[in-house]
């Protein structure tokens, strides 16, 4: 049954296709990418969708996953976007910082030129409508 304002898509690590819809389309989780910092952990397990070890591997793997299935799906339709998750918790080390908020994991500067692109492909998306 396709009811509701939206749909609402889960997806990590598998490149995304998405088609035009009569509903507004949003990746609402997505990335989860695993990088524990020492002495910033709080579990016993290390649980993440995808692992990574510095915060240059990090980065390179966040731009690649925006472009790959956030920019690429704008012109299809993509309206929005939930990236999992704002910060570790207990066993889960797949947060942009750390569990006790000390450690910011990504380049901000890096992630406010990934956003000024979306922002221009989704300006010029509904500047064509």
């Amino acid at each position: 049954m396709k009811a509701g304002d939206f749909l609402s898509i889960h997806n990590y690590f598998r490149p995304l296709h998405l088609k035009k819809s009569q509903r507004i389309i949003i990746l609402s989780e997505f990335g989860g990418m695993n990088y524990q910092i020492k002495n910033h952990f709080y579990g016993k397990k290390n649980y993440g969708y995808k692992r990574v070890s510095s915060r240059k591997d990090f980065m390179i793997a966040y731009r690649k996953l925006m472009i790959r299935d956030i920019m690429k799906n704008i012109p299809h339709g993509l309206a929005g976007s939930i990236y999992t998750q704002l910060s570790d918790i207990e066993d889960e080390v797949n947060g942009l910082i750390t569990y006790d908020r000390e450690v910011v994991k990504c380049d901000q500067e890096i992630m406010r030129g990934i956003a000024q692109r979306i922002y221009g492909l989704f300006d010029r998306e509904v500047g064509n409508e």
